[in-house]
């Protein structure tokens, strides 16, 4: 941050975060080949709460490793809101050929079953033709 400070147009936290995210990433593999980890062995997956950040987190991964991407929206919260969001994330990404397994990371609610929810995002993928 305090690099940051000095720059003429500083960058807001969330891009320093995304940077962060994506270097620790792609260090990370390197870091796993070098230690003769196969590339048939590694998935690159990062933990991203927002939506737009996951979104530009991936691509810039994409454009600079070719490692299979775990996709999934952190903490993605309850109910509808959070299918949505995860939905959408993932829609964007896929669509555009990034990401080869994906998750979902959904609060649980009483009313709200994992089944229920998993049906739901199904469907939605399914409308999205995926």
């Amino acid at each position: 941050m305090d690099e940051n400070i000095k720059l003429k147009i500083p960058k807001s936290a969330e891009e320093i975060e995304s940077d962060a995210l994506i270097t620790s990433a792609l260090l990370s593999y390197e870091k796993a080949l070098d230690l003769g980890l196969g590339k048939d062995k590694i998935i690159i997956s990062c933990k991203v709460s927002r939506l737009n950040q996951m979104v530009n987190c991936y691509r810039e991964i994409s454009k600079n490793c070719s490692a299979p991407l775990h996709l999934g929206l952190t903490e993605a919260g309850m109910g509808m809101k959070s299918i949505v969001a995860t939905t959408a994330a993932l829609s964007i990404l896929l669509e555009q050929g990034i990401g080869d397994t994906i998750r979902s990371s959904l609060t649980p609610e009483g009313w709200f079953s994992k089944v229920k929810r998993s049906k739901t995002l199904s469907r939605n993928f399914t409308i999205f033709g995926y």
